[in-house]
């Protein structure tokens, strides 16, 4: 490196520092690839200068084999850092804002901290801020990533560009730059700003996701960077909104500006480890109705998932999601679509709607014009009312339609209702709808009492309108709402934001000991999933007409010359 500093000639005063260092490395920047091996000091000043040097070669950064949930005892052995495979396909789309919707085990944090860190080194004065989703996460991510690969940097590196302050969260370098690790969204400008896992601080923290949609991301400048990354938590929360604009943006094909998040997907099929050998492929049995599930992701997604990766994926699941299947949505997805699906443990119906999708119990049912419809209602005074809108087929309960509004009056609703233009069997409302308040009369001294069944049975005289008690314990009406959907079927466009509802309807996160609570968090998934308990708890299925006229255990007559 000494090389740098040597005095320079009065007949290369007029060269530009890139020119200079090419003339004393003898070798041309647009030369130096991945695998090039510097020779001299020149050469490695040179190389220096390359982004993809630095980050491909192999000969800058190390990390370590130890896996994130290792003992923190276990010995740590360095590697040099090359990305595999779909680190590179990230790498060779980047742009301004970037959202990664991933499996597990891709290495994707690791890849963006070498980059943050890389960042950090080789510009002056930029500030590089990580937001991990808990305390835990973050010292991982600061002492096993950015940490480990500083440390073990060539100590000529280390040397020209050594820490001035040095925390458990933080590096301050002699260039000005630093880099810091926080479980919170904070001030500033950052210049590249990484939030690992931002589907699990959406689930467990929303209010610190807004802090950091307003704070943190709305402080990077245009030209700066952003990564957001994460497996999926559901349809609801910062990251799925984030991610759904990018992939509408992304499927549009329409140029990006600086301020659009380039949307990027990466399915375990993308990661050529993800497969078994031919001998182990032998020992696992992959059914028909499997392979046309593969083979229908070959379509979707434009790509070849060969018989070793069949089998990865059926070994994979059947061994590490036995009891939760669903889960192998989330972790393993095989389209970005199916990421969604997946459940948590917070959530209370998403394993009974897992199944439902697995059985072919959600999909398209027609709205039968002969069939009376009853609808199951919650009602809401200051947010939103839902209605479910069902029909019994047989031994089926159908789900055909599902409506929720905020700000609307009871005539809106029963408009809407009207306008399904089908026969009306009951309508089933909460236990609240009973309730008496005051209503202004047309004198302005003058009240009276009226409840919401009173004002809905004044709408509509000829509907017949029921009230569900009230359950005195709320798990159990939960509980017995799983053990009810057993046997239903929905329409899936027509209770598309219902099934949403219901996915996402989940207990409350304890932040403080950093686990569930036992009641339902207050959100917008709880009108639809309150609506549809009053099915659960409300309704009782007619029985089925006895065909044979004969009652039971009457004996049967003697046939007779007449009879024959």
């Amino acid at each position: 490196m000494s090389a740098m500093h040597k005095h320079i000639a009065p007949e290369d005063m007029a060269l530009s520092p890139l020119d200079l260092a090419e003339r004393k490395a003898g070798i041309k920047l647009a030369d130096i690839h991945e695998d090039f091996d510097p020779q001299s000091p020149d050469q490695f000043a040179l190389c220096l200068m390359s982004w993809h040097w630095r980050i491909f070669s192999g000969r800058l950064y190390q990390i370590t084999t130890k896996g994130d949930d290792a003992p923190d005892d276990e010995p740590e052995i360095a590697v040099p850092f090359r990305p595999n495979t779909a680190q590179r396909m990230l790498l060779a789309n980047l742009h301004e804002r970037n959202t990664i919707l991933k499996a597990r085990q891709m290495g994707f944090s690791t890849l963006i901290e070498i980059m943050a860190l890389d960042h950090a080194l080789f510009n002056r004065d930029q500030e590089v801020v990580v937001i991990a989703q808990n305390r835990d996460a973050a010292t991982k991510l600061y002492r096993k990533k950015v940490c480990f690969a500083y440390d073990r940097l060539p100590e000529a590196i280390r040397a020209m560009i050594p820490t001035t302050e040095r925390s458990q969260t933080q590096m301050v370098f002699a260039n000005g730059s630093s880099i810091e690790v926080s479980t919170s969204a904070r001030g500033g400008t950052p210049h590249f700003l990484h939030i690992s896992e931002m589907g699990k601080i959406a689930a467990t923290n929303p209010a610190k996701t807004t802090e950091i949609t307003t704070g943190s991301l709305q402080g990077v400048p245009r030209s700066g960077f952003i990564f957001i990354e994460s497996t999926a938590e559901g349809q609801s929360g910062a990251f799925y909104d984030n991610a759904m604009r990018a992939q509408r943006k992304a499927q549009s094909k329409e140029p990006l500006t600086q301020s659009d998040y380039r949307f990027h997907f990466f399915a375990w099929w993308m990661m050529p480890e993800y497969r078994l050998s031919p001998d182990q492929t032998k020992r696992v049995r992959i059914s028909a109705k499997e392979h046309e599930y593969f083979d229908t992701v070959e379509g979707l997604m434009d790509c070849e998932i060969d018989l070793g990766q069949r089998a990865w994926y059926i070994s994979k699941r059947d061994n590490d999601f036995t009891t939760t299947p669903d889960l192998m949505w989330r972790e393993y997805p095989s389209t970005p679509d199916e990421c969604w699906q997946a459940s948590n443990e917070g959530k209370y119906y998403a394993k009974a709607l897992a199944i439902a999708r697995r059985e072919g119990r959600i999909g398209r049912l027609p709205l039968l014009r002969h069939v009376p419809c009853n609808t199951f209602w919650d009602l809401g005074a200051s947010d939103s009312t839902a209605i479910w809108v069902h029909q019994r087929v047989g031994l089926e309960d159908r789900f055909v339609r599902y409506y929720e509004a905020s700000g609307e009056g009871y005539l809106a609703f029963t408009a809407w209702l009207d306008s399904l233009n089908v026969l009306w069997g009951s309508h089933y409302l909460p236990h609240d709808a009973d309730q008496k308040r005051q209503k202004q009369q047309a004198d302005a001294n003058d009240f009276a009492l009226i409840s919401p069944v009173m004002i809905l049975r004044e709408m509509k005289p000829s509907w017949d309108f029921k009230i569900v008690p009230r359950i005195q314990n709320l798990q159990h009406g939960i509980d017995q709402t799983r053990l009810s959907m057993q046997g239903c079927y929905w329409d899936a466009e027509g209770c598309k934001e219902g099934l949403m509802r219901l996915e996402n309807y989940s207990r409350e996160w304890n932040t403080r000991l950093q686990c569930w609570h036992d009641h339902p968090k207050h959100d917008d998934a709880s009108h639809g999933s309150d609506a549809f308990r009053q099915f659960s708890t409300g309704y009782i299925a007619p029985i089925p007409h006895n065909r044979n006229p004969r009652a039971k255990g009457t004996p049967a007559r003697r046939a007779t010359g007449m009879t024959a």
